[in-house]
């Protein structure tokens, strides 16, 4: 067993214990039903998260939340003496304010994929860019929104529960795919109404969709082309 102690003063316990897997897959049994069996999911800022089914999770922004104490504490911490108690008093206080704001984040995590997981048999996610978004100007909402950490316990709790996991390229064209547009309506499909909206030809008459909705519905139509027989996990909508 390994005991370790954080800068905000707690002490975590780490050991290992041997699991059955039987028990494992029948926590979770399953999704035969057509129209659960898998979920695309387009990850975002306005919208942390887009599911093919439409459903829309809301980004809690805990970072943002938390900003103006982080900072009264980070100005407390400045204008200590260097090597005083007082300084260590004010590190402790403001360690352990980041790390409500990890805390809050990652059970936040912990609940939605465990919810997706439980809920589907196969998860779809765009392979994003992070590191190339985090040098941009929304560097700070990126990393409050913690993708690659939910992305990673959606991959280890499908391997655990048999479900299926893929990474969609996030160069794959979709529109077109998508709505099925011949000719130069796959052109045209990539008209912009305005930020986050896109205008989509249909045959009859103009739609209007949200980005992330197209996306997260686009995200989870990839199955078809990705899902290998080889490859670990159960096939969508099968529980084989």
């Amino acid at each position: 067993m390994t005991v370790v102690k954080d800068a905000a003063g707690r002490y975590h316990a780490s050991f290992v214990v041997e699991t059955d897997p039987g028990v494992d897959l029948d926590r979770f049994p399953a999704v035969l039903d057509a129209g659960c069996a898998e979920t695309g999911i387009d990850l975002g800022l306005t919208h942390f998260a887009v599911l093919s089914d439409g459903r829309k999770i809301s980004a809690p922004k805990f970072l943002r939340a938390e900003e103006r104490k982080l900072a009264r504490y980070q100005k407390d911490l400045a204008r200590k003496q260097k090597g005083s108690n007082n300084r260590s008093k004010a590190v402790v206080r403001l360690a352990q304010q980041h790390a409500k704001v990890a805390d809050q984040r990652r059970d936040f995590h912990h609940k939605l994929s465990t919810a997706i997981v439980r809920d589907t048999q196969a998860v779809y996610v765009e392979n994003l860019c992070v590191r190339g978004l985090a040098r941009t100007r929304l560097a700070k909402s990126v990393h409050d929104g913690g993708w690659s950490a939910f992305v990673r316990m959606l991959e280890y709790k499908c391997a655990r529960y048999g479900r299926y996991f893929a990474r969609i390229d996030r160069f794959t064209p979709h529109l077109a795919d998508l709505f099925g547009l011949p000719g130069q309506g796959r052109a045209q499909a990539a008209g912009r109404t305005r930020l986050g909206v896109l205008r989509v030809w249909g045959p009859s008459r103009p739609r209007r969709e949200r980005r992330e909705e197209c996306a997260g519905r686009r995200t989870g139509g990839q199955d078809k082309r990705l899902w290998r027989p080889s490859q670990t996990g159960t096939r969508p909508g099968t529980g084989l």
